[in-house]
């Protein structure tokens, strides 16, 4: 079994040496960064607005209805019966929608910070890093 050892610290490429470097964020990575935090604060809420709107609903006997087929016990179609519960109402689908829309508008606001991401640049020119060889 071998192990692998780190190479000596000269063949280390300068930015490894050197503690010291800039990092510069530009304004697509801001604004992608911003959009994700805000985006990450509107799933959040909706959810906790749908977990109160669906308590409150419940009390309130406030119900929506729609039409389902309705499966015999042989798996025939015997037509349509209707279904009414809170969850079907307009604002259990709004709150949802909105929590759906605004997570995955999250992830694509990370995605994108990490595809604009951050610019590192180092302090070192290209020729002074080690192994560089000579100038022509």
């Amino acid at each position: 079994m071998s192990q692998d050892v780190a190479p000596p610290a000269g063949d280390k490429p300068a930015i490894l040496q050197d503690e010291k470097f800039v990092v510069r964020e530009g304004l697509a990575y801001r604004a992608a960064r911003t959009g994700a935090i805000w985006m990450n604060k509107l799933f959040f809420s909706s959810l906790v607005l749908l977990g109160v709107w669906l308590v409150v609903g419940s009390f309130s006997s406030a119900i929506g209805c729609a039409t389902v087929p309705h499966v015999g016990a042989n798996a025939t179609d015997q037509g349509t019966i209707p279904s009414c519960n809170v969850f079907l109402t307009p604002t259990a689908g709004y709150l949802g929608a909105m929590a759906i829309a605004s997570f995955l508008l999250s992830i694509g606001f990370g995605m994108l910070g990490l595809v604009v991401g951050k610019q590192i640049l180092e302090a070192t020119k290209a020729e002074d890093e080690p192994g560089a060889g000579p100038k022509p």
